[in-house]
């Protein structure tokens, strides 16, 4: 038992250790300032106001939506030829980390009045579960002085710094739950009977695992998610054992927090009908079950996000921001199968979980579903691994990791289904979508090795070896989450070699996305002619040089144009890179594009950037 404990708490901490490193990457500051004015004075707080004026409002609009989004249907559009135009980049690069996804949740809370009663976050495929407790976690922050809460924006812009701990509060929110999720693997790990050894390579896995690791480390609602999700499957299977009426109560209640903290968290709720059926008991007593689960899974939901039930009656509305909110997001995603959605999809995934938990946990999850006779000795491992049950007390026949298997193969398959409909032409941070599946793997992969095997020596190697493969690509990510927190990140990087090709007579720089953070590094606003458009040939003929964030798999095809020359910049140079992190913003590649033509085309920059 001491051994236990030790093995566990050990996993533990390096799972926090591993969450917490690099924790301040990508946060804004003011080190942008000398690149986006070059030899100008920096704008105020105030002046940037000023010239940008407030983020325009709107009841029926959602949180997330772009009160102005540019127009593109007369060609590329020149994005800095005004101070307001130029005000509102430097508000970004001011304000918005290096994620694009994180500054929603600060845009929903800016929005609300809570002195007023107005508490609608205008966001809602992020659940009230994660936004507001976001927002108390800042106003307990604001009390006890670890961040300073002002309602004027110009503090702010003046201040960055003080704005970025707003991000670290919310990704320490997420990074508690990565713990968390680390004991539930643990748990669900030693529940497919095995021994303590395979539960404590199977948690240092977890804190690896590149979806995980990445999710631990930005301020979005995934990773919670997902551990409220292993959470009620445990309580179903707590459920399935014992028969007790708490625990189906307690799997509904995680249901709907699950839910209420990310819309896309649905499918968990499947295995509510799924519990009862491993349950021998009357049809009519399983009717009255599911029913009353869904009802208090829906209720949780409901509480968790009041504003949503609101919009539902008032659908029909003219100003309805529930509707504009889920229009939004429904745009960037066209479900689609065909062969490249089922590659994309397998290549997504891999990043998400490394191939051998992918294919370990198919297999040992097929193989735990499967009939197998239990044997005299199987149920004495299983009894001293922790695990209560040899066989379910209601099947004889059932072996007790069936139910296991099948709660956590479930909502993971649906899941996926949706992943693979959606998953064709999509980057690599998509494989976020796909994290509750790679949990799934994982447990499964580490319970099935060390179950089959009997918890013998080869076992124990075989799982050494996997956690060590999955530790190589997790330790990359912590590695790059650690050096874009560092006092001269990827993007200041490729910021200085702008600023020396500009100065060899470039003049005009092309782009897919508005300037921020995490789509352009700061470039001189008032020497740089900046045009977006999003189709290429139109800005390779209108630029002399491109510049955009791109997976390192994907440069060669997209820039085999035979009259310019792709050169991916980087904090490391690719030949020393044994592994990438295309799940993550930190320290990602740019590519940039230049024509052969072009005035600097002659600096000699052919080499990733050391």
């Amino acid at each position: 038992m001491r051994r236990s404990v030790l093995l566990f708490l050990s996993s533990l901490v390096l799972a926090a250790v591993s969450f917490g490193l690099g924790l301040n990457w990508g946060l804004p500051n003011r080190d942008a300032d000398p690149f986006l004015f070059g030899d100008r004075r920096a704008w105020t707080g105030a002046e940037i106001m000023q010239f940008a004026g407030p983020r325009a409002t709107s009841t029926g609009l959602g949180a997330d939506v772009d009160r102005n989004p540019l127009g593109v249907s007369a060609g590329p559009v020149l994005l800095n030829e005004t101070d307001q135009q130029r005000a509102e980049i430097v508000r970004r690069y001011r304000l918005y980390s290096a994620q694009p996804d994180e500054m929603i949740t600060f845009m929903s809370l800016a929005q609300m009045k809570p002195r007023q009663g107005h508490l609608d976050p205008k966001l809602y495929q992020y659940g009230g579960l994660w936004v507001y407790p976001v927002g108390a976690l800042l106003a307990a922050a604001g009390k006890l002085g670890l961040i300073q809460l002002t309602a004027d924006p110009t503090f702010y812009l003046d201040h960055p710094e003080a704005f970025a701990r707003f991000y670290i509060v919310a990704r320490a929110y997420s990074a508690a739950f990565g713990i968390i999720g680390a004991a539930c693997v643990w748990w669900l790990v030693r529940r497919l009977g095995t021994g303590p050894i395979a539960g404590a390579l199977a948690m240092i896995a977890f804190a690896m695992l590149p979806v995980v690791n990445n999710m631990a480390h930005e301020a979005k609602p995934h990773l919670p998610a997902a551990v409220l999700m292993l959470m009620a499957m445990m309580a179903a299977i707590k459920y399935v054992e014992a028969g007790f009426r708490r625990w189906w109560i307690v799997a509904a209640v995680l249901c709907g927090a699950a839910t209420g903290m990310i819309l896309s968290a649905a499918p968990v709720c499947i295995i509510l009908p799924l519990m009862v059926l491993f349950r021998a008991m009357p049809w009519r007593s399983r009717f009255i079950i599911i029913s009353a689960a869904a009802l208090v899974a829906v209720d949780v939901y409901a509480i968790t996000n009041p504003y949503v039930v609101k919009h539902l009656v008032g659908w029909t509305l003219s100003e309805n921001p529930l509707r504009s909110n889920l229009a939004n997001s429904n745009a960037m995603y066209s479900p689609a199968l065909s062969a490249q959605s089922v590659f994309d999809a397998r290549r997504l995934l891999s990043y998400a979980a490394t191939g051998p938990i992918v294919i370990a946990g198919i297999v040992c999850g097929v193989a735990l579903l499967l009939p197998r006779r239990t044997t005299a000795s199987a149920e004495g491992a299983a009894e001293r691994a922790g695990s209560p049950l040899a066989t379910h007390p209601d099947f004889p026949n059932v072996p007790a990791t069936r139910p296991v298997a099948a709660l956590l193969l479930a909502p993971s398959a649906v899941i996926l289904m949706q992943f693979v409909l959606l998953a064709e032409g999509k980057p690599g941070e998509y494989a976020r979508f796909a994290l509750l599946p790679s949990l799934a793997f994982l447990i499964l992969a580490f319970g099935g090795i060390a179950s089959f095997l009997r918890q013998s020596v080869g076992s124990t190697v075989v799982l050494a070896v996997i956690t060590g493969a999955t530790t190589l690509h997790g330790v990359t990510y912590v590695w790059r989450f650690l050096s874009d927190a560092s006092d001269r990140p990827s993007r200041l990087i490729v910021a200085e070699r702008l600023e020396s090709i500009r100065r060899s007579g470039a003049t005009s720089l092309g782009v897919r996305a508005e300037p921020a953070p995490y789509s352009l590094p700061p470039v001189n606003l008032w020497e740089w002619k900046i045009w977006y458009a999003p189709s290429r040939p139109e800005l390779d003929a209108l630029c002399d040089m491109r510049l955009e964030a791109e997976e390192a798999d994907g440069v060669t095809a997209a820039h085999s144009a035979p009259t310019t020359q792709a050169v991916v910049i980087e904090r490391h140079p690719r030949k020393a890179r044994r592994f990438d992190t295309p799940i993550s913003w930190a320290a990602k590649p740019w590519v940039l594009t230049k024509r052969r033509s072009s005035p600097g085309a002659g600096e000699p920059a052919s080499q990733p950037d050391e």
